[in-house]
């Protein structure tokens, strides 16, 4: 190594000689990044919106389901007991009108009884109604229901007992 001044391995300052380095940051700032942090920010409030939504949609699906089993069950329960009650209802008819015919009863009586079956069969022609239709809404909330369920709802509709 050469000395330049007085020894001095620096001849610009005079001092020692001494190594030199670099040491920088580079910060890269877009002016304009086409709205896409923005557009993203959006499209992931929009996806966590439809997320709550199919949520709630699946709870509604799942209780209007639970509801048209429960009505269902109810209602075939009840068909079942007002038949009885129909069945039962009959058989009063019968007996009233036997009693008439021998003088034990009065024309009243067997009126009272027909009144009774009549309003049974409406009760359960009412109750067999309302089973179907719930089975209706059972199939329909399962994805379930077609056409050939409805054409057999409608012609169910016809039948009643003891009439």
């Amino acid at each position: 190594m050469p000395n330049y001044i007085n020894g001095q391995d620096n001849f610009i300052t005079g001092g020692p000689a001494a190594s030199s380095a670099q040491i920088g940051i580079q910060i890269t700032i877009p002016l304009f990044d086409g709205l896409s942090n923005h557009s993203r920010t959006r499209e992931n409030l929009a996806l966590e919106d439809t997320a709550a939504d199919l949520e709630v949609a699946r709870q509604n699906a799942t209780q209007q389901a639970q509801q048209a089993f429960l009505g269902y069950e109810g209602g075939r329960t009840r068909v079942a007991a007002l038949e009885q009650a129909v069945h039962s209802a009959q058989t009063s008819v019968e007996f009233n009108v036997k009693a008439y015919r021998n003088g034990v009863r009065l024309n009243s009586d067997v009126l009272a009884a027909e009144d009774r079956l009549y309003s049974q069969q409406r009760n359960y022609i009412e109750a067999r109604i309302a089973a179907l239709m719930w089975g209706v809404r059972l199939k329909d909330s399962t994805g379930q229901l077609d056409e050939e369920d409805v054409q057999q709802l409608n012609s169910l509709l016809d039948v009643s007992p003891g009439v």
